[in-house]
């Protein structure tokens, strides 16, 4: 049993605005799955940090089968309490795939034999087979949540903790993740997750709500999904009642502008081994969406169209000029690569002000770039790294809204975000693509966006394996299994033998 007793946790300047929980008592049993669910900022990353002793309580008591954590060592805590966090790359340690799944079972001084059969299994397990020689580095952002939850996997802990784990991959691989999570459940283990999905919640045991660092109910899946009012309070739908993966309004969807002319244009792009003649072309004030499976080539592809990485062939126009730097405003899949300055407001002035913005007009369109994305004032002057993942992602996007460029690619956009949050970018997206800016949205959740989006590109390994109108692209998406796929004989993850 991993049991919090009237635990409370408050960041370190003490601001009573900052108190992350309050009083949180709550147990999680072996092999049980626990899903969390609340609003972005509510406190659910922290719980989780918290319950393998990342972060300590403020005050209360954390036990692990009776024993007051406090008490353990802290590599026992982490041998029996794994988790998966929001961002892999913050527990990602070693620069090859094979080394990274080891080091786990290397610590715990296991014979050679049983590391090698452990991280075999991990890998084979998440769908990351014949990747053991990869740089880690080289991995899309999808891959990288499956290496990281690989390396947990191959501890085998008693306690299995998910942060937003499915949030960067494509159907298939959620599929996956899921069969996993249900292995590792009827092998006995614990399982709490963290998740904005409708689907996850509805395979957990129990669930758990969260509201400003309190937990307002607990219950069984049915109860909350039969519960207007408490789908609602758990942002797991939007005023308009759609769900994370399943927001559908062809209203939002915006008509292209008169003339159809080309704001963006890559012709024959290629680079290393990641893009192969990549050619595709994004009408002025339209949506475009770029789908594919995890490790596609999409983040990178994105990056080459936004100027900041220069291709081994081919070229990318931007209003029939060469793109440069600048030119396209790139909201990164990892929001910890675009977030840097001390403040929120400063980090959304900063692009402006690189420009040679006046500070005045900078922060006038940094503040309604961040009412536009509704962010609270009084978020303004906290570090936007002490903020949840989904209230960084929104500050992210603010940053590249505030530029104010003729074109803005967001790369997985509604990762992290609450039902409410997505609904919001899905009616930000509008305004922009209303005002004649071109949008490209870089994403998994593809039936989220299709009835809102003009045209479409679908990538498989690199290669452009179908562009066009996107109200003509659900064949095709079938077809390459990126929505409407079902679960295969192949992708049913760990089983109960599999953990023994």
């Amino acid at each position: 049993m991993l049991e919090f007793k009237s635990v409370a946790y408050s960041y370190s300047n003490s601001d009573a605005r900052c108190v992350a929980l309050h009083e949180i008592s709550v147990s999680f049993a072996a092999g049980k799955h626990v899903c969390i669910v609340g609003a972005n900022g509510s406190g659910k990353s922290t719980l989780l940090r918290l319950a393998n002793t990342t972060l300590p309580p403020s005050s209360g008591k954390i036990l692990l089968d009776g024993q007051p954590m406090a008490e353990l060592a802290s590599h026992e805590v982490h041998r029996r309490v794994g988790i998966v966090k929001q961002d892999p790359c913050v527990q990602i340690v070693s620069s090859l795939v094979l080394d990274e799944v080891s080091f786990g079972p290397q610590n715990l001084g296991l014979t050679a034999d049983e590391i090698k059969r452990r991280s075999k299994q991990a890998l084979d397990c998440v769908g990351l087979a014949g990747f053991e020689q990869r740089s880690t580095y080289s991995l899309s952002g999808g891959e990288q949540q499956r290496l990281a939850l690989a390396g947990v996997l191959a501890m085998k802990p008693d306690y299995v903790l998910l942060d937003e784990i499915t949030s960067h991959l494509d159907l298939v691989s959620r599929q996956r993740i899921r069969s996993i999570v249900d292995g590792l459940a009827d092998a006995g283990v614990g399982v709490v997750e963290v998740s904005h999905y409708v689907q996850d919640v509805q395979e957990a045991d129990a669930v758990i709500l969260l509201e400003q660092g309190r937990i307002t109910w607990q219950g069984l899946p049915g109860e909350l999904l039969e519960s207007p009012e408490l789908l609602k309070r758990s942002c797991l739908v939007g005023a308009s009642g759609c769900h994370a993966g399943h927001f559908v309004d062809a209203n939002r969807a915006v008509k292209r502008t008169k003339g159809g002319a080309v704001a963006l244009c890559a012709s024959q792009v290629s680079m290393d081994d990641i893009l192969h003649g990549v050619s595709l072309e994004v009408g002025a004030g339209d949506l475009h969406i770029i789908a594919g499976k995890s490790g596609a080539g999409k983040s990178t592809l994105a990056q080459v169209l936004a100027g900041l990485i220069v291709p081994d062939a081919g070229k990318v126009t931007c209003a029939d000029l060469q793109v440069q730097p600048g030119a396209v405003g790139l909201a990164f899949q990892r929001v910890a690569e675009q977030l840097f300055c001390d403040t929120v407001l400063d980090d959304v002035m900063f692009g402006p002000q690189q420009g040679g913005m006046p500070e005045a007009q900078a922060r006038a369109q940094a503040t309604q770039a961040l009412q536009l994305l509704g962010i609270e004032e009084e978020l303004y002057e906290r570090n936007p790294l002490d903020l949840s993942g989904g209230q960084a992602r929104r500050v992210a996007l603010a940053g590249i809204i505030a530029l104010k460029t003729g074109v803005c690619i967001f790369d997985e956009p509604t990762a992290g975000l609450d039902a409410v949050g997505r609904e919001e970018l899905h009616a930000v997206v509008a305004t922009l693509c209303k005002e004649g800016c071109t949008v490209i949205v870089v994403t998994h959740d593809i039936e989220e966006w299709l009835a809102q989006a003009q045209t479409l590109t679908v990538l498989d390994t690199g290669h452009v394996v179908w562009s066009g109108a996107a109200k003509k692209a659900k064949p095709v998406l079938v077809r390459t299994g990126l929505i409407n796929s079902s679960k295969s004989s192949e992708e049913q993850g760990f089983l109960a033998e599999d953990y023994q």
